[in-house]
């Protein structure tokens, strides 16, 4: 058995669709036998939501060194990958709206009845997965007060610097044509993302062609995005990483418009690798997990 899910729960939950997905739940760990049996963050609960077509398992080594610090984590796949039980097809299709409104709420629930309501919820997105929980606050902003978002950004081409925002619209809408064509988005053979649904690529190619959110399939109203003032925002930017701009990520920061955000920069010297992009931070996830829980203590203050 591999070491690092030696100590992992898996929790099978289901969608209000009948999707079945698995929660992957590291507990926290106390550092000591001669500390306090209660570790200091005990009563917070991370829950990770991936980049697109990033499984879950690659957050492994993230929630984990969360449980070392003393605070239970999770993570999850993006529906049509790893755990979810549908896969992206002609025949089957979805967007961001079952992504933000009948996944994550449904991996909340399940999360929050295993460790008990009266836990602390804090939602982690990487890329894509900033963007589900964002949505998801915009119209939810009780369920937590804190965000965490890591290589996340808008994808309006318009955000991006010069020469780049060209090929990002380019390729955007490219990939939506191609999605309609093939059926779904073949990433795995184009270099970008997964097997993504055609509807995730129309979603994700209306972002960056207006900048607004438009869900396909949606009865909610995203545009204008709802500001979620009371929000703390962590937002954390790496070296080398071509697919989030800090530009871009002002963006979305922009749209968000919490009180409390705080921006940091990590290179790849700070998490001890040649650089840190927009995947490979995610091998040494340490000093991202120690920022998470300094900026959590910071807050608490």
């Amino acid at each position: 058995m591999d070491p690092s899910t030696e100590n992992l729960q898996e929790l099978v939950f289901r969608s209000s669709d009948g999707i079945q997905n698995k929660l992957l739940i590291a507990r926290q760990k106390t550092i000591s036998s001669t500390q306090s049996a209660v570790p200091k963050n005990s009563g917070k609960l991370i829950l990770c939501v991936p980049a697109m077509g990033v499984s879950a398992k690659q957050y492994i080594a993230l929630i984990n060194s969360f449980a070392k610090a003393g605070i239970n984590a999770a993570c999850f796949d993006l529906r049509g990958n790893g755990n979810s039980s549908v896969r992206a097809h002609r025949s089957k299709n979805f967007g961001y709206a079952e992504l933000v409104e009948q996944d994550l709420p449904a991996a909340i629930s399940s999360l929050l009845k295993e460790f008990g309501s009266n836990q602390e919820l804090i939602l982690f997105g990487h890329s894509l997965g900033g963007q589900v929980c964002s949505l998801y606050l915009s119209q939810n902003p009780s369920v937590a007060n804190t965000l965490i978002l890591t290589a996340s950004c808008s994808v309006h081409y318009k955000s991006w610097p010069f020469p780049y925002r060209w090929g990002l619209l380019a390729f955007s809408q490219f990939a939506f044509v191609i999605a309609v064509i093939v059926g779904y988005f073949p990433g795995r053979n184009l270099g970008f993302g997964g097997r993504e649904a055609r509807s995730v690529m129309k979603d994700w190619a209306y972002n960056a062609r207006t900048g607004n959110y438009r869900l396909s399939g949606s009865r909610q109203n995203y545009t204008p995005f709802r500001a979620i003032k009371e929000l703390n925002v962590l937002s954390i930017n790496f070296d080398n990483d071509e697919l989030a701009p800090v530009s871009a990520t002002n963006q979305l920061l922009t749209k968000i418009n919490a009180r409390n955000t705080h921006q940091i920069f990590l290179s790849g010297s700070d998490i001890g690798r040649s650089n840190a992009g927009h995947f490979n931070w995610l091998r040494s996830p340490q000093r991202v997990s120690e920022e998470v829980a300094q900026f959590i203590a910071d807050r608490d203050k």
